[in-house]
């Protein structure tokens, strides 16, 4: 069921507490709720009827506005909303919905045993392993992290400079941009090593081979999970100025910034690690714990207990049938 199941819940628990978790834009953005412009692949700061057209030619205007109405209808029927970020739950209240309705509650991740350090060959030897995790799909960025990779001069990149690519689904993806990624790739040589998808599961052994984990995504993420696990493995971070990624990557704690899109810039961040040896030692000891699903799931109970007594102080309390009906 889609947000049909909303209605659902409503009609047949009338005093239910119904709490809507938002893990993108899906709500507002019908490209995928990725808030690209689907032809130029710029980010979209303001989504309308008009501008959703424009994107979609084929579908008129007036579907898009029964679309917005639909989906405003459904959400109204919630009690509550959770975001895992700020900016997520920013961006929902300059769409409409109401901010003291808004809560925003970090995802929490199993907290397994953290991946050791990477053992180096020397004692000189350089942190000068980056590793990127995740789909392989023109809005996380790959080819971008590929490009930069390929701008950093050899002598500064060297001969044990390596990027580690763990990631899936390149064949689903337009034809264009499967070209331009292999293209990339063949372009930078050996310099980079593509591993192909991995499981959850398997994240704490291949963070083991890992210095440096990238997220060169050009859309707002909201709160991706490979940030919470590299900060669990103590990987320091590069990663795109934008959206949850900014947020959650703070600079000369976390990691490193770049400019969103900016292969270049990009490049110039991966020179400055390599450059300095100090880099990654200073990061890796300044890195704070991510949430775990024990604290995430602590915080969700405490909004679902607020909001009952909320909904049960405003039902009349001496009717055991509405009491009944809330539990």
């Amino acid at each position: 069921m889609g947000l049909e199941a909303l209605y659902a819940l409503r009609e047949a628990l009338p005093h239910s507490v119904i709490v809507v978790t938002f893990h993108e834009y899906l709500p507002i953005c019908h490209n995928h709720g990725q808030m690209v412009k689907r032809a130029s692949g710029q980010l979209c700061s303001e989504a309308s009827p008009i501008s959703c057209h424009g994107c979609f030619p084929e579908i008129p205007v007036s579907q898009f506005l029964k679309r917005e109405q639909f989906v405003r209808g459904m959400l109204d029927l919630a009690d509550a909303f959770v975001s895992p970020s700020m900016f997520l739950a920013t961006r929902y209240v300059e769409w409409g919905i109401e901010a003291e309705k808004l809560s925003v509650i970090e995802n929490g991740i199993v907290m397994r045993e953290p991946a050791p350090a990477r053992d180096l060959p020397a004692p000189a030897a350089r942190r000068n392993r980056f590793a990127y995790f995740g789909q392989m799909t023109p809005f996380k960025g790959i080819d971008v992290l590929i490009d930069a990779v390929s701008r950093v001069r050899e002598e500064i990149w060297g001969d044990d400079s390596c990027l580690m690519i763990y990631g899936g689904n390149l064949e689903r993806q337009p034809l264009e941009f499967q070209d331009r990624v292999k293209k990339r790739i063949d372009e930078a040589g050996r310099r980079v090593r593509f591993y192909g998808a991995y499981q959850n599961g398997d994240l704490p052994r291949l963070m083991r081979s890992v210095d440096w984990v990238v997220l060169p995504s050009i859309w707002w993420e909201n709160s991706p999970i490979v940030i919470q696990e590299a900060l669990h493995h103590r990987r320091p971070i590069v990663c795109s100025d934008i959206g949850g990624m900014a947020e959650k990557v703070q600079v000369g704690r976390d990691g490193l910034h770049f400019r969103a899109g900016s292969a270049q810039d990009l490049a110039d961040r991966l020179v400055e690690v390599l450059s300095e040896p100090q880099a990654w030692d200073r990061l890796h000891a300044s890195l704070r714990p991510p949430m775990s699903h024990i604290d995430s799931a602590r915080q969700q109970a405490e909004l679902y207990r607020r909001l009952l007594r909320e909904k049960l102080g405003q039902a009349n309390a001496a009717n055991p049938a509405v009491l009944a009906r809330a539990g």
